[in-house]
C-alpha cells in the first residue's frame, strides 16, 4: 500500500485521508465511480469499507440536516457523495484561501468515526456513538465534535495543522518585516512578542499585526521595532473605536509621522493628534465620514510640505474643516466633507499665492499681517505668506527669525478682521465681496468664512472633558476615543443613553459604577462616564464579544503552531533530502542524520510535539505516525526500536512497509508520491532506508 504526503499540508488532515482512499479506489480499478457502486470486496477496499461508510455517512448529515455557509456550501455544490465533494470542491472554491477552508471544515466533520479522526477527550464513553463525561449517552460526543468542526474548530491534528500554517506565515512576514527596517534592538523573538503584545484587544490575528506593522514602517519609515509596535496599537485602536480597517488608520497615522507633523520634533504627540482626530469627528457628527475626515487632513498635509518644508499648521486646519461640518447641519450642507475640504484649498492657496487680487490684494494681506506686532518686510511677509492660510508668526519665524517668531494668530484671521476693518461702514455686501475678490472664492463662501470665524464649536469638547475628569490624555485607551467623543457632545437625552450602555458594561469597577449611578449634575456624569471611557476603551457587544473569541482561537492555534513549527520544518528537511536522494543528491540512509544532527534535533522535535499536545491530552506525534502508517509496520517498527533503545521517530508518511533485518538496522520500503496543494503530482520517490541502532549513544 503506497502512502500519500501532501506537500505543506497535515499528514492527518484531509489531503492525506482522500489520498489514501482515492490511491486504493484507483487500484482497485473502480476510479470514478460513485460511492454507491463501488464494490468493497476488492482486496485493495476492503480494509476502507468501514472508514468510506462512516464519512458517506456522515457527508449526508452534514448535507441533510447541517446549518450555516458550510453546509449550505456542500448544498450549493449539488454533490453525490462525499467522494464527489472532494474531488469538485476545488471547482466551487478557485479562490486558494477559501478553498483550504472549507476542505479542512468539510473535512473534519466527515472524517469523524474513522481511522483518520483524532479522537479528542470530549467523550469518554464512546460506545454507540459517543457519551459526554462518562456516560453513555448515545451521539453526544459526536455531536459536541460536528458543532465544533462547524464553527472552524477542528480535531486536534486539524488544529495542529492550522496552526502550522498560520505560524509559517507569520514567522515569514515577521521575518521580512525586520528586514525591512533598521531595528538593532530586538532578536526575532523579541520583536516578536513586540508586535503581538501591540495587537492585543483589538482584535487581530498575530499574521494581521505583523501586516499593519510593515504597513505603519513603509508610511512612517520608523526604524525601531518598539515605536512601530506602539504606533500600530494607537492607530489600530482609533480604527477600531470608529469603525475603521485599522491599516486604513495605520496608513493615516503612519503618514503623519513621516510628514513631522506627530512625534519627536513634530507638532504634537501621536494621542494628541488621535484626540483632535476624535473631536472633529465627534463634535461635527460625522461618524460615519469618519475615513473622509482623516483623508482631507492628510491631503491637506501633503499638499502644504510640497511647497513649504515644513510641518503646517494642522491643528488650525482641522479646526476650520470641523466648523465647516457643524455648519453643514445648520442650514450650510456646501460646506461639509469633502466640498469644505475643496473651500479650504482654494483659500489656501490663493493666500499662498499673495490673494488674486494682484499687487492690490498682496498689499492688503501685507496690512492685515503687519496689523500686530514687529514690522514685516515685503520678503519677510512672502516667507510668511508661503505657510498658506493658517501659517502663523511664531511656527513661521521659529529657528530662522526668532525676533519675529511672537505671535499665534493665523494669517487668515488677520485677513479676515482687516477686511471688517476696512468695509466698516460700507455694509456687510461690500465685505462680502471684498474677501471674495481676494481670496478667488464666491461671495456667499466668503459669507460663510466670516461667520465661521467667530462661530464657537470647533475643537476641545474632549480635552475640556478629560480636564474636568482629571484624566491625561496620555492615558488613554484607543478604542474609547469615540465613546469619549459621545460623552463630550451629548445632549442631556444622550448622556442618559449613554449612562445606561455603560452601566452594562462588566469591566466596571465598584468604584466606577458608585460614579456614575451617583452622579447628581451633568458635568459629573459625564466626568464619571469619561472616566470609564478612558480606562477600559469601548463598549463591547455580540459582535466585538464574537470577534474577540475567533480571534483569541485563531491565535491560540498559532501559538500552538509555533510550537511544533521547528519539528515540521526538520520533517520537510528530511523529506527535501529524500527526494534529492532519488537523483543521487543526498544519500537516503544519510537523509535522517543530516537533516536531524545526529540525534540532537530530533530530541528537540519529538519534545516539542510531545509538549504542544499534552495540553490538550494527546499525542500528536504517536498520532501522526499512526495515521500515516499500517499497524503492522508500526506495531515491527515499535519493537525493533525498543529492542534497540532507540527513541529515534521514523520519517513521517515515508513508509509502507519494513522489516527488522541483520546487521542492527531496520529496513523501510519507500513508495512515496509527492503533491501539491491542488492535489498535483509532483513527483515519485521508490527507495529503501534503513535505520541503523547507534552503537554507543542510544539518546
Amino acid at each position: 500500500m503506497s502512502v500519500r504526503i501532501p506537500i505543506s499540508a497535515d499528514p492527518a488532515g484531509t489531503v492525506a485521508a482522500f489520498g489514501q482512499i482515492t490511491n486504493a479506489i484507483r487500484r482497485a480499478g473502480q476510479e470514478g465511480r460513485r460511492f454507491e457502486q463501488l464494490d468493497f470486496s476488492h482486496p485493495e477496499l476492503k480494509d476502507f469499507e468501514k472508514d468510506l461508510r462512516a464519512a458517506q455517512r456522515n457527508f449526508e448529515e452534514l448535507r441533510k440536516v447541517g446549518r450555516g455557509q458550510t453546509a449550505s456550501a456542500v448544498r450549493a455544490g449539488q454533490y453525490t457523495d462525499v467522494l464527489d465533494w472532494y474531488n469538485r470542491h476545488g471547482r466551487q472554491f478557485p479562490e486558494k484561501s477559501a478553498r483550504l477552508k472549507h476542505r479542512a471544515t468539510v473535512g473534519s466533520y466527515v472524517l469523524q468515526d474513522t481511522r483518520y479522526e483524532i479522537n479528542e477527550p470530549v467523550a469518554a464513553g464512546r460506545g454507540g456513538g459517543g457519551g459526554l463525561g462518562g456516560l453513555p449517552i448515545p451521539g453526544v460526543g459526536r455531536f459536541i465534535k460536528g458543532a465544533l468542526a462547524l464553527a472552524g474548530i477542528g480535531g486536534l491534528a486539524s488544529l495542529a495543522n492550522q496552526g502550522v500554517q498560520q505560524a509559517q506565515d507569520e514567522a515569514i512576514n515577521l521575518d521580512l518585516f525586520k528586514r525591512s527596517i533598521n531595528d538593532t534592538d530586538d532578536s526575532f523573538d523579541q520583536l516578536r512578542t513586540r508586535i503581538e503584545q501591540a495587537g492585543r484587544g483589538l482584535q487581530l490575528t498575530y499574521n494581521e499585526t505583523v501586516k499593519l506593522a510593515q504597513g505603519f514602517a513603509r508610511a512612517s519609515a520608523l526604524q525601531s521595532g518598539a515605536a512601530i509596535a506602539q504606533g500600530v496599537g494607537l492607530s489600530a485602536g482609533f480604527g477600531r473605536s470608529f469603525g475603521l480597517e485599522p491599516g486604513m488608520s495605520g496608513g493615516i497615522f503612519g503618514a503623519m509621522r513621516f510628514r513631522g507633523v506627530t512625534g519627536p520634533g513634530g507638532a504634537m504627540d501621536p494621542k494628541q493628534f488621535a484626540l483632535m482626530l476624535a473631536d472633529s469627528i465627534s463634535s461635527s457628527g460625522m461618524f460615519a465620514k469618519s475615513a473622509e475626515v482623516m483623508q482631507a487632513i492628510a491631503s491637506y498635509v501633503t499638499t502644504s510640505e510640497r511647497v513649504m518644508v515644513n510641518a503646517p499648521n494642522v491643528a488650525g486646519y482641522t479646526d476650520l474643516l470641523t466648523r465647516m461640518n457643524i455648519a453643514g447641519q445648520h442650514g450650510m450642507p456646501g460646506l461639509r466633507g469633502q466640498m469644505g475640504a475643496a473651500l479650504i484649498a482654494q483659500v489656501d492657496s490663493a493666500i499662498r499665492a499673495g490673494g488674486r487680487m494682484g499687487p492690490a490684494g498682496r498689499n492688503i494681506l501685507w496690512r492685515a499681517i503687519n496689523a500686530h506686532g514687529a514690522q514685516l518686510n515685503p520678503f519677510q511677509t512672502d516667507f510668511l505668506l508661503a505657510g498658506g492660510a493658517f501659517a502663523t508668526r511664531s511656527a513661521a519665524f521659529k529657528g530662522v527669525a526668532p525676533g519675529l517668531a511672537h505671535g499665534n494668530k493665523t494669517v487668515l484671521d488677520s485677513f479676515l478682521d482687516e477686511m471688517r476693518g476696512r468695509m466698516a461702514g460700507r455694509g456687510q455686501f461690500a465685505l462680502y465681496e471684498g474677501v471674495s475678490n481676494v481670496l478667488g472664492i464666491g461671495v456667499r463662501q466668503a459669507r460663510a468664512l466670516l461667520e465661521l470665524q467667530h462661530s464657537g464649536g470647533g475643537l476641545g469638547g474632549i480635552g475640556k472633558l478629560l480636564k474636568t475628569a482629571g484624566l491625561d490624555y496620555k492615558d488613554l485607551n484607543a478604542t474609547g476615543l469615540k465613546e469619549l467623543g459621545q460623552i463630550a457632545y451629548a445632549s442631556p437625552g444622550e448622556l442618559q443613553d449613554l449612562k445606561k450602555q455603560s452601566l452594562g458594561r462588566a469591566d466596571l469597577t465598584d468604584e466606577e459604577r458608585a460614579a456614575i449611578t451617583g452622579a447628581k449634575k451633568p458635568e459629573e456624569l459625564k466626568a464619571a462616564l469619561a472616566t470609564a471611557a478612558a480606562r477600559h476603551g469601548r463598549i463591547t457587544n455580540q459582535g466585538t464579544r464574537t470577534l474577540d473569541s475567533l480571534t483569541a482561537i485563531k491565535n491560540a492555534v498559532t501559538k500552538l503552531g509555533q510550537d511544533l513549527l521547528d519539528p515540521v520544518n526538520d520533517i520537510r528537511t528530511l523529506v527535501a533530502r529524500m527526494a534529492g536522494s532519488v537523483t543521487g543528491e543526498n544519500p537516503a540512509t544519510d537523509a535522517w542524520n543530516a537533516a536531524f544532527g545526529e540525534g540532537a534535533r530530533q530530541k528537540k522535535a519529538e519534545a516539542a510535539l510531545k509538549g504542544a499536545a499534552k495540553e490538550a491530552g494527546k499525542d500528536i506525534f504517536h498520532t501522526m505516525l499512526s495515521t500515516l502508517l499500517p499497524d503492522s509496520t508500526m506495531a515491527k517498527y515499535e519493537q525493533w526500536k525498543s529492542n534497540q533503545g532507540m527513541n529515534h521517530p521514523i520519517p513521517q508518511g515515508a513508509s509502507s512497509g519494513g522489516k527488522a533485518v541483520a546487521g542492527g538496522k531496520f529496513d523501510f520500503n519507500h513508495h512515496i508520491t509527492l503533491y501539491d496543494q491542488s492535489g498535483a503530482v509532483k513527483g515519485t520517490i521508490n527507495r529503501q532506508m534503513s535505520v541503523e541502532a547507534p552503537v554507543a549513544d542510544h539518546g
